[in-house]
């Protein structure tokens, strides 16, 4: 009962941040435009301090990062009909929340379909 109801409180916290437009913060240094640079691959690891990727989703957030989070992302596989993903970035264009699944560290961990 005890893990539902935690469950609950914090599924009612994140909705309230959500509507509330509250979403994690990263320091003023982070939100310079820095560019990724790095080779990507299918799937890989990168810090918050850097914006993800066009085309790249958040699929889990793996710890921190120094005073960041640390980001698993991967290529968003336009054969793909559904995928998860991190409310870390934004839902793709044509494409559609069906269900919350659970956290994803600060943020919800979404289960989206293809319009």
């Amino acid at each position: 009962m005890r893990s539902f109801i935690a469950k609950f409180v914090v599924g009612c916290l994140a909705c309230v941040l959500i509507a509330s437009g509250i979403t994690p913060q990263t320091t003023a240094a982070a939100s310079a435009a820095t560019t990724f640079t790095a080779p990507l691959t299918d799937g890989q690891y990168m810090c918050s301090s850097t914006p993800v990727p066009e085309g790249w989703l958040v699929k889990s957030v793996a710890g921190t990062c120094g005073p960041f989070l640390h980001y698993y992302i991967e290529r968003l596989d336009n054969g793909d009909s559904s995928t998860y993903m991190c409310s870390a970035t934004p839902v793709p264009a044509g494409w559609l929340v069906k269900s919350v699944v659970g956290a994803c560290g600060p943020f919800l961990h979404y289960y989206i379909e293809r319009l």
